[in-house]
């Protein structure tokens, strides 16, 4: 057995770079940009895991021109608002919004229980966007980025009744506060809500109606087309199931004991990332092996040369290790695979529609074989 190395940098326990939000209005929940902190392409791309406590949401509901966003829930459990009526969320939910469509939503820990509702969320970056608040809480509230303006012409959409605020907010988001040089102040006043006593009773969660845009994801994987052996996975394809442009692809991937996420592997101009949601395995980098648990998180940045896969040694059958995995989709995306360098082999990875980055930067491999130790049979 080869022995682990020190944890390298781009291997991260997610949960541990939470902190709280510097966002007055919607100061209690906690955030971590792990696109940024990992060092990926951040002028593509946003990657933020989110924990928002009892009696809090995760933002004025918005809806977005030109930026997909899509949201992974994690643990906990609580709402999501959709154009004024609220549905049911918790584990393994995946919520959705191409842009352009004018769909508006906020997430919401009502309140009722101690857990905080953890999240995911990906979305674009880094193109021209602008911002539309149904409930009129503002233009920007408070971005800083210079390309996201007012959304003044959305598509129309009929409004529900729920206010969009917790059942029971917590009561120190109805403070006051001053407007300092930081305050995200909306036409001269905090976004707060009204007190409870001038507040309607909001109506019931949909417990029993189905929304297209939310998805309960375990149900959907099926297996990989073209993989067998060591190389089989489950996937359900989530940004594609719930209509995105394609500028990024999300995907849910269980691998049963005895298999790899993919032969290992470099890009050469798309970053990737992974986020183990459950189960024990291994990551092979470079050669190298690294232990990996739930809630652990790994970035590759395109242009290292440094590959990588994911691997189940794991004995039962029960023992699944599932990821959820993302990858920019770059036309001119080249593909490095440091174990199969022949000129055979290269011929076979064009022939699936692969390039082959021949300019890969050389790296140094240790000497596991990048493959289960009981790989599974055909």
């Amino acid at each position: 057995m080869i022995p682990p190395r020190s944890r390298p940098a781009c291997l991260v326990r997610a949960r541990e770079l939470l902190h709280p939000s510097t966002e007055k209005n919607e100061r209690f929940s906690h955030l971590a940009d792990i696109s940024r902190i990992l060092g990926m392409r951040t002028e593509h791309v946003e990657i933020v895991l989110q924990s928002l406590q009892p009696g809090t949401r995760s933002s004025p509901p918005y809806a977005r021109s030109h930026r997909d966003e899509i949201y992974y829930f994690l643990t906990g459990h609580g709402r999501v608002w959709l154009d004024g009526e609220t549905f049911s969320i918790g584990p393994h939910d995946c919520v959705g919004f191409p842009a352009g469509k004018g769909l508006a939503h906020t997430f919401i820990n009502d309140g009722e229980a101690t857990e905080d509702l953890v999240f995911i969320v990906f979305r674009d970056n880094g193109i021209e966007d602008a911002l539309y608040y149904p409930l009129g809480k503002g233009s920007k509230s408070g971005t800083t980025d210079p390309l996201i303006g007012p959304w003044n012409d959305p598509p129309p959409r009929s409004l529900g009744l729920h206010d969009g605020w917790p059942s029971k907010p917590r009561t120190e988001a109805q403070g006051s506060h001053t407007n300092g040089e930081n305050d995200t102040t909306v036409n001269g006043h905090i976004d707060l809500p009204a007190p409870s006593s001038e507040r309607k009773p909001n109506p019931p969660i949909q417990s029993f109606q189905w929304h297209p845009s939310i998805l309960f994801v375990p149900v959907l994987a099926f297996p990989n087309p073209g993989r067998s052996g060591a190389d089989y996975s489950d996937v359900a394809p989530l940004s594609a199931l719930l209509g995105l442009s394609g500028r990024f692809s999300v995907q849910y991937q269980v691998l049963p004991p005895g298999t790899r996420s993919s032969q290992p592997r470099a890009h050469s101009k798309a970053d990737q990332l992974f986020y183990v949601i459950r189960g024990k395995g291994k990551l092979w980098l470079d050669g190298d092996i690294h232990e990996v648990e739930e809630g652990d998180c790994a970035a590759f940045v395109h242009g290292t040369g440094i590959s990588h896969t994911f691997i189940n040694d794991e004995e039962h059958d029960e023992d699944e290790l599932i990821l959820l995995t993302f990858s920019e989709n770059i036309d001119d995306d080249q593909i490095y695979y440091p174990l199969r360098t022949d000129a055979h082999e290269k011929e076979k990875i064009s022939e699936d529609d692969f390039t082959w980055w021949e300019g890969a930067p050389k790296r140094q491999l240790s000497s596991h074989d990048g493959m289960p130790l009981h790989p599974r049979s055909e």
